[in-house]
Formats: C-alpha cells, sequence, structure tokens
C-alpha cells in the first residue's frame, strides 16, 4: 500500500496512518497496485476482531486488519495475498457496495464475495464481476500473530483498482510551500524516488513544491520487492490545489491642514489575479467601512491600524501608521467699531481676532512698528502694518496681514476782533470765528473759569458769531469731527465801569444725560460789581429761543430743573447802577449710549481650555464697564470689564452635545451722561466625552495556549468617532501605553483613558482580563505490573482530576514498543518500561505529563502446613498461598512430601494431604510455576514416636551391677510420679520426675536397704503425647 504524507507549509498536516486499523469503521483505503502490488503492515499483539460482522469462513479473527478498495474499471479481478514471513494469512471480502457509507452495518452472509481460512502463507481473493465505482470492504487477520507486510498483488483479471483513493489532495495559498513525500510502505530495497511534473528525482522521499497553479503530482518510489524479487515501482498521487492569495498595499491619505478627515485604499489584488469575495477585518474599526469586497475606508483612529484581508482560507495582513487628525487654523482679525486710524480722538485703535471654525489658536503678531507680540488682541498708537499667523493645537497656521492708519489734521482757527470792552449797552462788543475743513467742523467758544473752561454760545459751522455780555477770557474753537482733533485761540472781553461780571456753573457739565443726569441746573456765583463792589444784585435764566433783553429779574442766582437743551443766557443786574450783563450758555442733550463691545479670546470652551476671560470694551472715554453673569436663582454683577467663564459640566446633556454655559451681559455706563449700553455673548462648550467600551479582539481570557489577549476600544456612537480619541492603556501593573489597541499578557483589570484630540477631553473605561492557566492535575501511582502469563498486558489507569475533562492523550512508549492507541486516556501496555503521558486541555491549551513505571511481575510461592510437628501416624494438609503480582490464579504447583509419597502436579487452588506414619524430620516442597514466573518454598515437617510405660517386675539391687536399679521401660513421658510400698503398707520410696524416668536402688528414704521381698508399687505418668498413665503392681527385690 501506498502513503502519501503532504504537510502544507506551516498550516496543515494530511498523514495516512501506516499501521493496519482494527476496526471497519477506521479501515483504509489501498490499490492492488497491478503488476507493482501494494503492500501493508500486518496487525501483531492485538484484539480480535469487533462483533457483528458475519465473518463467514473465518473460525477466529485474530489481529485484523480492516481495508477497503474500489473499482475502477469493470470485470474480473485475481488478487494474491501474501506475507514475507511465509506466515499463515487469512481473509474474508464483503460486497459490493455502491459507497461506504452504512457498509460497515451490511456486513453479513448474503454480502461475502470470497473467504479463506486456510492455513496457507498465500492466499487468492477473486472477485467475479466488479463494476467500475463499487466498493469492497476485505479484512486481513494475522492467525501467525508474526510481524510481517503483506503483499497485495492483482495477476488477473480485466478489472482495475482506483489507486486515486490512497492519494492525498491539499491546498496552500499561492506564493507558499507544500512538502509531498512517498512512503517505501513495501520495503523495497535499494529505494530511488521520483516525481512529475518537472522529472525530479531524489534520495529521498520528500519533495518541496510551490506550484503557481492547481497540479497534479505522481510520486514513484523504484526498487526490489524482496517477497518476489522483482524491480517495481510504486506510485502515489497528490494533488496541490492552489487558492488565490491577497496582497495589501496600502494607500493612505493622512488629514491634513485643509482637509481634517482621513482615508485609506487598500488596493487588494490577488495572486493569481482575480476577483474572488474577499472580508476585511479592521483593527480598531474605523467609522466608516464595508467589511465584504471594500478595501476602502474613511474615519481612521489616529495611531496602528491593523487589517487582515481573507478570501478563503488565505489571508494578507497590513499595518500602517495613522497620523493625529489636523485641526484647520480659520480666523479674522478686525476692531470691534470698524475704525483702523489712530486720531486725536481715537488713540489707540485694538485689533482682535475671531476663530470661524470654532478650533482654538495661539497667535503671534508681527508689526512692522515694534517687535513680535503673542496674543489674540495688539493695540496700536501710531500707524503700522504687518502679518498676524495662529496656529492650532496640531501645527496648522493661517495668516492675516492688517494696516493701522493716523490722521491728526486740525482746523485752522481766525477770530476777529481779538479784543473787546462792553458797556451797560447790551449787544456792544461781538466777536467772529473763522474756521476752514467746511461741514467736517465744529466751532465752540468757552468762557475760561478758573482752572476749567465753561462752553458760551451755541456750536456753529465755520463761522461763528459771539457777543459775550460779561467781562472776562474767553476762547475760539473749532474741531476736526473726522480726527477730533481741535484748534483754539484765546480773546480777551473787558468791561466799563458798572458791567458786573460773573460766572455760570453747572453740576453736570452744562449736560442734560440718562439717568440721574437727565435733569441739571445752573448756578450764578462770584458776582464782581463795580464801582462799588459787593451790591445787591438780581438775575434771570432765559430759555432757548427766547431773545431780547428781559425785564423780570429776581433775587434767585439759582435755575433749577432744566430739561430743556439749548443755549440759555443768564442775565445779571446791579441794582445800584442798573447796569446788566449777560453770558450765553449751551446746555447739551447727550443722550447717546456708549459703544460697547467685548473681546472673546476663544470661540468654545472645551476640557483642554476649561476657561477664558471676557474683556469688556468701549470706545468711549470715561466709561464704567460691567457684567451681567447668569446664575441661579438669580444674575450677579460682577463690576470689572473683565469676567472668567468656566466650563459647566453641570449642565445637562453636556457630556453628549456641544452646550451653552451661559448667556452673559457687557455692559458700558457713560460716566457724563449715565446713558447705558448692552450686548450680549452666548459661550458654548465642547465638553463632549469620546465615550467606549472595551473588548477583546479574539480571544479574552488568557490561556496556554493563547499568552496574551489583545483588548480594543469598541466605540459606538457616531459622537466618539467625531471626537477623535486617542487611548492610553493601564495594565494591572506598569505605566501608561498609548495605542489604538493594547496587547495584555497580564490578568487583571485594564483601564483606558481615551482623550479627544476635539476636544480635549477624556474619559476611561475598564476591562478585566481573565486567566485561566490551570493545567489538568495528574497524579503518580505506584508501578503497574505485567502478570506472569504469556503475552501479559496491564491497564495503565491515570489519576486525572477533574474526570471528564475537554482532554486531548499523547503517550510516548519505551524504545522498540508499540502500542496500540496512543491517543487514549488508559493504555494497554504489554512490555516493561516506562510510559509517559502528556495530557492537554484543549479549552486552555495547558498541559500536564507524568510517567507510569511498568514493571515485570513476581511470582511468591508459599503455603501453609496444618501441622508442623506431631506423632506418628500424622497426617497433615498443606494450603497453598502462591500468588504472583497480580493475584493467585492458574499457578501450577508441583508438591514432593519428603516421605517418598508421589510428587502431584495440581493448580494453586487444590490443598494437598498426605500422612507420616514414622518418626522424622520431613522437608516439605512446593515449586510454584506460571508463565515465566517460577518459585519455590520448603517447610520442616517434625514427626515423632508414640509415648509408652512398662514397670519391670523383679531387680537385684546387691551390687553387681547387674539390674541393680529398677527403671521404666517408657518414651516420651514428660512427667513420673512413683510410690513404693512394702508388704505392711508402709512407704518405702518416693520419686516424682520430669525426665521422663527414674531409678530405685532399693533403699528406703532414709537411704537403708531394703530387705528383699514384694513391693507394691504405684506409678503415674503423663506421656509428651498427652496420654496418661497410671498402674499399680508388684516388684520382687532380690539380693
Amino acid at each position: 500500500m501506498k502513503k502519501i504524507l503532504s504537510i502544507l507549509a506551516l498550516c496543515f498536516v494530511f498523514v495516512l496512518s501506516t499501521n493496519a486499523q482494527t476496526s471497519c469503521a477506521t479501515a483504509q483505503p489501498f490499490c492492488a497496485g497491478g503488476t507493482s502490488g501494494g503492500t501493508f503492515p500486518a496487525t501483531v499483539n492485538g484484539p480480535a476482531a469487533e462483533n457483528g460482522p458475519n465473518y463467514g469462513c473465518l473460525g477466529t479473527q485474530p489481529n485484523p486488519a480492516w481495508y477497503f478498495l474500489q473499482i475502477s474499471q469493470s470485470g474480473n479481478l485475481d488478487i494474491l495475498i501474501q506475507g514475507n514471513a511465509n506466515q499463515d494469512v487469512d481473509f474474508i471480502c464483503w460486497g459490493p457496495f455502491n459507497s461506504l457509507a452504512g457498509c460497515c452495518n451490511s456486513l453479513t452472509a448474503s454480502n461475502i464475495v470470497d473467504c479463506s481460512y486456510s492455513s496457507s502463507p498465500t492466499e487468492t481473493l477473486n472477485i467475479v464481476a466488479a463494476v467500475a465505482g463499487q466498493f469492497y470492504m476485505v479484512l486481513i487477520t494475522n492467525f501467525s500473530n508474526v510481524a510481517q507486510d503483506i503483499l497485495f498483488t492483482q495477476f488477473a483479471g480485466t478489472g482495475a483498482t482506483n489507486c486515486g483513493i490512497v492519494s492525498t489532495s491539499t491546498m496552500i495559498c499561492a506564493g507558499s510551500v507544500a512538502t509531498l513525500s512517498i512512503t517505501n510502505n513495501s520495503n523495497l530495497a535499494n529505494p530511488t524516488y521520483s516525481m512529475n511534473p518537472g522529472a525530479v528525482t531524489s534520495a529521498v522521499p520528500v519533495f518541496t513544491v510551490s506550484p503557481s497553479v492547481t497540479t497534479t503530482y505522481t510520486l514513484y518510489v523504484t526498487g526490489t520487492n524482496t517477497i518476489n524479487n522483482l524491480v517495481v515501482t510504486q506510485t502515489a498521487v497528490a494533488t496541490v490545489t492552489v487558492l488565490p492569495k491577497p496582497v495589501v498595499n496600502p494607500l493612505l491619505m493622512n488629514s491634513t491642514c485643509s482637509s481634517a478627515s482621513n482615508s485609506v485604499n487598500l488596493n487588494v489584488t490577488f495572486i493569481p489575479s482575480g476577483s474572488p469575495n474577499y472580508t476585511v477585518i479592521w483593527a480598531p474599526p474605523p467609522s466608516n467601512f464595508t467589511s465584504v469586497n471594500s478595501g476602502t475606508a474613511s474615519g481612521l483612529i489616529p495611531g496602528t491600524q491593523n487589517v487582515t484581508v481573507t478570501t478563503g482560507s488565505c489571508s494578507a495582513t497590513a499595518s500602517f501608521v495613522v497620523g493625529p487628525i489636523q485641526i484647520p487654523a480659520s480666523f479674522t482679525v478686525f476692531n470691534v467699531v470698524n475704525d483702523y486710524t489712530v486720531t486725536c480722538m481715537n488713540p489707540n485703535v485694538v485689533l482682535t481676532t475671531s476663530i470661524t471654525n470654532g478650533n482654538a489658536l495661539t497667535y503671534t503678531w508681527f508689526p512692522s512698528c515694534t517687535g513680535t507680540v503673542t496674543g489674540s488682541s495688539m493695540t496700536f498708537n501710531q500707524p503700522c502694518t504687518g502679518q498676524i499667523t495662529g496656529m492650532s493645537s496640531t501645527g496648522c497656521t493661517m495668516t492675516r496681514t492688517f494696516q493701522v492708519f493716523s490722521s491728526y489734521t486740525a482746523p485752522t482757527v481766525v477770530i476777529t476782533p481779538t479784543v473787546v470792552s462792553i458797556t451797560c449797552i447790551p449787544g456792544t462788543g461781538c466777536f467772529t470765528l473763522t474756521s476752514n475743513l467746511g461741514p467736517n467742523v465744529t466751532t465752540q467758544w468757552y468762557q475760561i473759569a478758573g482752572t476749567s473752561s465753561v462752553p458760551v454760545g451755541p456750536t456753529q459751522g465755520t463761522i461763528n458769531i459771539f457777543c459775550p455780555g460779561n467781562p472776562g477770557d474767553y476762547v475760539g474753537c473749532s474741531t476736526n469731527n473726522l480726527t477730533g482733533c481741535v484748534s483754539c485761540k484765546s480773546v480777551q472781553v473787558t468791561a466799563s465801569v458798572g458791567v458786573p461780571a460773573f460766572t455760570v456753573t453747572s453740576p453736570t457739565n452744562f449736560t442734560i444725560g440718562c439717568g440721574s443726569t437727565s435733569v441739571t441746573s445752573m448756578q450764578v456765583s462770584t458776582v464782581v460789581t463795580s464801582p462799588v463792589p459787593n451790591v445787591a444784585c438780581q438775575y434771570t435764566f432765559v430759555p432757548p429761543a427766547t431773545t431780547g433783553t428781559p425785564t423780570t429779574f429776581t433775587l434767585n442766582p439759582n435755575q433749577n430743573g432744566i430739561t430743556l437743551p439749548g443755549t440759555w443766557v443768564v442775565w445779571v443786574k446791579d441794582l445800584t447802577n442798573n447796569c446788566i450783563s449777560s453770558q450765553s450758555v449751551s446746555i447739551i442733550q447727550n443722550t447717546i449710549a456708549p459703544n460697547v463691545d467685548y473681546i472673546q479670546p476663544l470661540s468654545i470652551l472645551s476640557c483642554r481650555e476649561p476657561s477664558m476671560v471676557l474683556n469688556g470694551i468701549s470706545s468711549n472715554a470715561n466709561t464704567t464697564i460691567t457684567w451681567t453673569v447668569p446664575a441661579i436663582p438669580t444674575n450677579s454683577i460682577n463690576p470689572t470689564p473683565n469676567h472668567t467663564v468656566n466650563i459647566n459640566p453641570a449642565v445637562t446633556g453636556a457630556t453628549n452635545n456641544i452646550s451653552v454655559v451661559g448667556i452673559y451681559t457687557v455692559g458700558a455706563v457713560d460716566n457724563n451722561n449715565q446713558c447705558r449700553s448692552t450686548k450680549t455673548v452666548q459661550i458654548n462648550q465642547d465638553i463632549r466625552l469620546p465615550k467606549f467600551t472595551i473588548s477583546a479582539l479574539t480571544n479574552s481570557v488568557i490561556t496556554c495556549k493563547n499568552p496574551d489577549v489583545v483588548i480594543v476600544p469598541i466605540i459606538t456612537p457616531t459622537l466618539a468617532v467625531a471626537l477623535v480619541p486617542t487611548y492610553i492603556w493601564y495594565p494591572p501593573v506598569g505605566s501608561g501605553v498609548a495605542g489604538s489597541s493594547f496587547n495584555s499578557t497580564a490578568a487583571g483589570s485594564h483601564t483606558a483613558i481615551s482623550t479627544s484630540v476635539v476636544n480635549g477631553c477624556t474619559t476611561s473605561a475598564t476591562y478585566i482580563v481573565a486567566i485561566d492557566v490551570t493545567p489538568p492535575a495528574i497524579s503518580a501511582t505506584i508501578p503497574f505490573t505485567l502478570d506472569c502469563s504469556s503475552n501479559p498486558t496491564v491497564l495503565i489507569l491515570p489519576v486525572i482530576t477533574p474526570t471528564p475533562g475537554p482532554y486531548t492523550y499523547s503517550w510516548t512508549a519505551p524504545a522498540g514498543v508499540l502500542i496500540s492507541n496512543p491517543s487514549g486516556m488508559n493504555l494497554l501496555a504489554n512490555q516493561i518500561g516506562l510510559y509517559k503521558i502528556a495530557l492537554t486541555n484543549t479549552v486552555n491549551g495547558c498541559g500536564s505529563s507524568e510517567s507510569y513505571s511498568v514493571v515485570n511481575g513476581a511470582l511468591t510461592a508459599n503455603f501453609v502446613p496444618s501441622n508442623l510437628t506431631g506423632y506418628a501416624p500424622l497426617s497433615v494438609y498443606f494450603t497453598n498461598t502462591s500468588a504472583t503480582s497480580t493475584g493467585a490464579s492458574s499457578i501450577i504447583c508441583v508438591w514432593s512430601y519428603g516421605n517418598g509419597a508421589a510428587t502431584t502436579t495440581v493448580l494453586n487452588n487444590v490443598t494437598p494431604a498426605t500422612t507420616y506414619t514414622a518418626a522424622g524430620t520431613y522437608s516439605v516442597v512446593l515449586i510454584a510455576r506460571k508463565g515465566t514466573c517460577i518459585d519455590s518454598s520448603i517447610h520442616i515437617i517434625n514427626v515423632e514416636i508414640p509415648s509408652k510405660m512398662e514397670i519391670p517386675n523383679v531387680f537385684t539391687p546387691n551390687g553387681d551391677k547387674v539390674n541393680d536399679v529398677i527403671r521404666l521401660i517408657a518414651s516420651n513421658l514428660r512427667e513420673v510420679t512413683a510410690i513404693i510400698f512394702d508388704r505392711w503398707g508402709n512407704k518405702v520410696y518416693e520419686v516424682t520426675s520430669d525426665t521422663g524416668n527414674f531409678g530405685w536402688d532399693g533403699k528406703n528414704q532414709f537411704g537403708k536397704e531394703c530387705a528383699a521381698g514384694v513391693y507394691f508399687y504405684v506409678i503415674k505418668a503423663i506421656g509428651k503425647d498427652g496420654q496418661e498413665y497410671d498402674q499399680k503392681g508388684n516388684v520382687s527385690l532380690f539380693r
């Protein structure tokens, strides 16, 4: 029989067993092989064939070997079956069967095709009218139990067997290597090996191939068949199917400053070329991808991206590093009042920035008029040009240019005359002020009062005529309304004798404003009269639109409750000379609210920038700025122009949505007119959390076969993906490790902290990595013993806990020892030596091993006699206690009793006996035998004579040393008591002896000789055998 061993490099192993199969269910294929034949090893020391099939002519079925064949060409087949050791083989064949399914249940008498139970070492299997495609089941028995190879050779017939069923087909991925080998199962002498296609020859039976397309190979072994001494060539077929293998060449488009999105095209191709279906596993998964037949994805998570492309059983992997998500920079530069010119009226121009895409920036100013400045705003007091660059947290930049202008143009002023003198006649002494710049100027007259000036008369345009009614110093000014620049000239007013001079004051600086300044008043003070000083005066205040000289005066120098703006004329009359003087006073109504705005350095608060300072500003001078801060239950006022705003995590839903911190109101109050302006700003916050969970990528438990666990973040909400999270992993022991996944070899709680690239917010999740590295427990036992019988076996029973379990077993036998079931839990051993079992838990891959010693059994011969000593005749029974290491059955025993009786041969369960009729020491010998074991045992039996006692009836104690003492004729007595009486009944002698005898020399108890005569005795004794004696009689004493 041919055997093909085909190994897919690194992945798959296909093996046909070289041993015969001992059951129908495990039958192996074979073919007759034409003239070359097919060979397989016969089974030895195996079990009998299974129960169930009808074995026809086979009286016994030892050492079964099951094989099946298939007909490839219809016709008759004559197949020679012979062993190379010239030993008896037998066979039976069943069939035909249309398929192998269920055929093992159909091995009935009606399906027997051929059968032989002869003692010949050669057999002939005849199959008549076989049909192509049909199957036949063949059982070969090795009756001789001699190790040998059995050869099948088809020597006649038009039919043929299908050798393709013993070929091996395997699959490889394109570019991989398959190893093919052919086994010289027939033990051909001087074998050579070759393979086609390729016409490859080799001295060894192994060939390595890497076909680019599916290829069928034929392997040959050529050598001399030692059974028939023919040079033969045996063949086997192996088909290597080449599967398409994916090739991955990722084209990565990382995020840029102009586009925050990223994408990748894996550029999946195949070798050989084609378009098979394939799947892609992304780790970690991007936000947008399709796992089937698509190699593109977007929304990749920064860090290492792993992909596995699989088609069928072939796959390719690739890893690439996704760069961080770039945050574009976008902003504008502006002035809050849209005024970019430094003037007398606006000496400072503040340029500020405003982000336009919600991404916080840092700014650097590069002005031409001064050095580099950082910050979100810059103040200029001179003309300047330059650039400002904003940079995001990822380094993206944007640059804007700016320009600040200046204008200090002031009007010219001409006043005629420069000096006038007034009298008591009203209307005398007027000044004319003339200015250039046309409608863009405003002219105004002021009276000097100490260190301050008071506006008098209405404001005019380029020409302003002013007729003062009071002597003093006056100033005429012209203001360029575009720049705020002012030009002034002073004049002097003198008075003739009698005209009172006075000054007018107002607590609101002659201005009607808002709130508390919506009503004003005027007061006449410091009236100077001449020629008589400090005389009584009267006063009148003429409202606007009233002309002429008043006729009514009062003593009240105050005018309260003024709400009408315009030019008022204040008159003072000297009551001593009736001279009057006047001053025009302008009451200005200024209800214009001040300009108010704010500088907001951040468009939105976030975890990265959790606070900012709102800066309230106004282009108006002399203003007070405050903030109204939202609060519960009532708002509060921050009386400073700057207010710090912080994120508020307590806002409902803030971790899932962009939320509102509050609406803040900035207010500016003009300190002159108390008018107020407000502006609101809504502050938003982005404290959304990049929420996630953690899952194991494949296995979730650390085991012996999976020593690590890869855990990855699972980002299910679209929001979390959009926040572009990055991760730091913290194992149970050790510092944090950044990455999109974590390969852990430690069990316990793992924590990952996710940080959003967008807003800097963090959240965490935990995952418990379990561990199962407990090996199965296997205990050592005392050695297992082979019995002394022929072909002994012993079942090695390992003690494994827990049992049953998901285990695989692998036994290793001593060198040169064959074992029938190396993958079973228990092992039937038939040779001594050290057997090792390797036990593996299939769930966790953990293994244990233990060695078990198998030793030869021993036979111990022994027996127990019923008596070791006794008195003839002595009957003795012998209890046989002989035993081997494994029991006391089937031990053949030979007995020698030492008394001349014939030896006996019996089994050890027989209790023999013998009788010893004579005294003596006898050696009883037991020789026990079982199989190859033999032992002997000896016991000594001591037999003694029985006790006796006889008494003589006469003795002659005359000193001739002949019959001088009377003694017992006795044996085996242990105690004797004797009393001797004379004829008158007097006791003359008494003795007790434990020596078994005594002697009386004819003397009494006093040592005197007794007279001759008849004496009476009473003698009692006990024999060593327990016999009791009590005798009375007469003895004659002669001298």
